[in-house]
């Protein structure tokens, strides 16, 4: 079932991530991530056309 909701995720255009890039932090409040998985964002302006954000497994981010 995971695999399954992965994919599908990423064929709408989700970035699935290996590792949280350097600068890029945990989005808090976010409630639509699969189990094993949070979401993390570029810290740029959701108006400023340099917003990303990607799903990462737990394991991969440090609080």
């Amino acid at each position: 079932m995971k695999n399954n909701t992965l994919e599908t995720m990423r064929s709408r255009g989700v970035k699935i991530l290996n590792k949280n890039p350097y600068v890029w932090k945990l989005l808090k409040g976010a409630t639509t991530a699969p189990c094993g998985f949070v979401w993390v964002w570029n810290v740029k302006s959701r108006f400023s056309g340099e917003y990303r954000a990607a799903l990462v497994p737990i394991e991969a981010v440090i609080i």
